[in-house]
């Protein structure tokens, strides 16, 4: 891919760069090559022509490079996602609540922790361990009543009995204190 258009143009980007060393040399993931071609071979198979006539008409009504949901008439963004599938809590809590986390933002709302371990406030912090991990306990446990009432309904009273052997587990770990 050395010659690629893409690595032309990262190659362009870098010597513009004021900051990054010259001739610093742009690696080549060995195999890559063949590795692309068995993408683009996958992706002109039957089975994917329909999604892709679906992406390349969202494209051409200006879309540059979109969402998976944003096909089909999909929403136009991760909340109205969120207000279709009446998961509005979720989007709050999860996206809109650690999004400046995630992406950095938080320094700015002042998010710095101070003295000999100074740093930002982050998602990972071990202070926030049992809310992260209550919410992915909560988050495993959706997946899987959703898989068996969707996939396995003849099971949907094994798996209530599974989740009351739990349950106790679950309240503990939700009033834990350190």
């Amino acid at each position: 891919m050395d010659g690629s258009d893409a690595n032309k143009q990262m190659s362009q980007k870098m010597k513009a760069d004021k900051i990054m060393p010259s001739g610093l040399a742009i690696s080549n993931i060995p195999g890559i090559d063949a590795q692309s071609k068995l993408i683009r071979d996958m992706l002109d198979l039957p089975l994917y022509k329909e999604v892709e006539t679906e992406y390349q008409k969202v494209v051409a009504s200006g879309k540059k490079k979109p969402a998976w949901y944003q096909l089909y008439g999909g929403p136009p963004n991760l909340e109205q996602l969120a207000t279709r599938l009446n998961r509005q809590g979720m989007y709050e809590i999860f996206y809109r609540a650690w999004s400046g986390s995630v992406h950095g933002q938080e320094v700015i709302k002042g998010n710095l922790t101070t003295g000999a371990d100074a740093g930002v406030v982050q998602l990972r912090n071990p202070k926030d361990a049992q809310q992260v991990t209550l919410h992915a306990h909560n988050l495993i446990l959706i997946l899987y009543h959703l898989f068996v009432e969707k996939r396995l309904p003849q099971e949907m009273d094994k798996f209530k009995s599974w989740y009351m052997s739990i349950r106790g587990n679950l309240e503990q770990l939700r009033v834990f204190k350190s």
